[in-house]
């Protein structure tokens, strides 16, 4: 776990924590593969970003209302603690969820594929990762909970966005992606209006603080990680999806997240399953 402790710290972008978290932290939990979260202030998951083999068609289901109906997700936002699936869907024994604090509300979440069964000390260690993320993206700028409209950026915008905090100018950052100044214009027209902002100094106000580093998600993809974001063509993130059974969960509790995880739990199998309740897996269709 020291190493896993010491790559956090060491960590400069949002980029290199998942890394770590794909890397390091499924090496030191034995884990298959992970997934890492992240929330719009109303609690849909903006971005996912994992190592498990999903087809990101899964993701955008999830990401557009399935997350509504994930018991392990509805856990975790009501205990603020580690978790096992099997804690709430006995059916499901192969995964591990953990909260990512930010700001008095859950910014995030991390999700393990487990291979030994989720023993007590599974989810001391688990506990421990997450309170180092929740504290490097803390120093980082990650403080509090991502909004509805960045959320709704495209991919393009948020490039723009991202080359605006550093200050460069137009011709500059129509250089940087490869178009013409009147295309840089011409997002960052939209980017205003979407963000109620009247110039670029008050657009690197308000982003600069987790905008400039989330978008370099992407990079991720580079090293066979899916990263999928929220899209407008998803439909509505706040409408539940119309399916029996559907539950809409409420929006994370803002209240200090509890220390660590003290409960007990019945012991797991020793091999991952293929079965329904893993976000990985079923839990995506």
């Amino acid at each position: 776990m020291e190493h896993v402790v010491r790559s956090l710290r060491q960590a400069e972008t949002l980029v290199a924590v998942a890394r770590t978290i794909f890397v390091e932290a499924v090496a030191a939990l034995g884990a298959a593969g992970a997934t890492l979260e992240l929330y719009t202030a109303q609690g849909v998951p903006l971005v996912c970003a994992t190592s498990m083999p999903v087809e990101e068609t899964r993701l955008a289901s999830y990401m557009r209302g399935g997350h509504r109906r994930d018991p392990c997700l509805t856990a975790v936002r009501t205990s603020w603690t580690t978790i096992a699936s099997l804690d709430v869907d006995p059916a499901g024994e192969d995964e591990l969820v953990g909260p990512i604090i930010g700001d008095g509300a859950l910014l995030g979440a991390l999700r393990f594929a487990i291979v030994t069964p989720p023993t007590q000390e599974l989810r001391r260690r688990l506990g421990a990762i997450c309170t180092h993320v929740s504290v490097r993206l803390a120093e980082l700028g990650f403080s509090s909970p991502l909004t509805e409209s960045f959320a709704r950026l495209t991919r393009r915008q948020r490039e723009v966005v991202h080359l605006t905090t550093r200050g460069l100018t137009t011709q500059q950052m129509a250089s940087v992606l490869t178009i013409s100044p009147n295309t840089v214009k011409k997002h960052l027209k939209l980017v205003f209006a979407r963000l109620n902002v009247q110039s670029r100094v008050a657009l690197a106000a308000q982003s600069r603080r987790f905008v400039a580093r989330v978008d370099q998600l992407d990079d991720l993809r580079a090293d066979g990680i899916t990263v999928r974001w929220l899209a407008e063509h998803d439909g509505d993130p706040d409408e539940p999806e119309e399916e029996p059974g559907t539950v809409a969960s409420d929006d994370s509790p803002r209240r200090p997240a509890p220390p660590g995880y003290s409960g007990s739990h019945p012991s797991g199998r020793d091999a991952v399953r293929q079965a329904p309740g893993t976000l990985g897996r079923d839990r995506l269709a």
